[in-house]
């Protein structure tokens, strides 16, 4: 709409030759339904690679809880958005029913669902187990660590504020070389 409009005040003032207001109409109404296709189009093949597994982003959830049953469940929501939630990892003293596995599984469960992201929903957790948890998980894949707030104050990273869904996340850790435009 801007475009269109300034596009008619410059040529009112080029007098050489003389537009009629309805070329400045079909331009404006072409424009707008290229657009539209141009969206539409970018979706479909958006789509389609995520159907091929380009782009999408695995998260494993750390915690057997309610808090970790709820992130996981909003991150699962995302999946149009190359977001797939493989599931949550049971820590110590927490009921493995429905996870994927326990702690000591982490490294292995990492590697096998080719993890790209996890999000940390251990209430529990103290400074030590954290210290030892994060390390853990990046020396086996070049991750992204999230923690849900309740752990701040357990927490010594440097740390990033992220919402997604309405739901409060800090990232812990960044790699920023996963993507390839900061690759090259």
């Amino acid at each position: 709409g801007l475009g269109a409009t300034l596009s008619a005040g410059l040529a009112s003032f080029y007098r050489s030759f003389s537009y009629s207001r309805l070329v400045f109409a079909y331009a404006f109404f072409g424009s707008l339904a290229t657009l539209l296709v141009f969206h539409l189009a970018l979706r479909a093949l958006q789509a389609a690679g995520l159907k091929r597994g380009w782009g999408v982003t695995t998260t494993l959830v750390v915690g057997a809880n309610e808090l970790a049953r709820k992130g996981a469940q909003r991150r699962g929501s995302r999946a149009r958005l190359g977001r797939v939630v493989k599931g949550v990892v049971a820590m110590r003293g927490e009921d493995a029913t429905g996870a994927l596995g326990r702690d000591a599984e982490l490294e292995r469960l990492l590697d096998e669902h080719a993890v790209d992201e996890l999000v940390v929903a251990w209430p529990g957790a103290h400074a030590e187990e954290l210290g030892e948890l994060v390390p853990r998980a990046t020396a086996v894949r070049a991750l992204t660590v999230q923690i849900v707030p309740g752990l701040l104050e357990a927490s010594t990273f440097q740390l990033e504020v992220a919402t997604l869904g309405g739901m409060p996340m800090l990232a812990l850790r960044e790699v920023a070389l996963r993507k390839w435009r900061n690759r090259a």
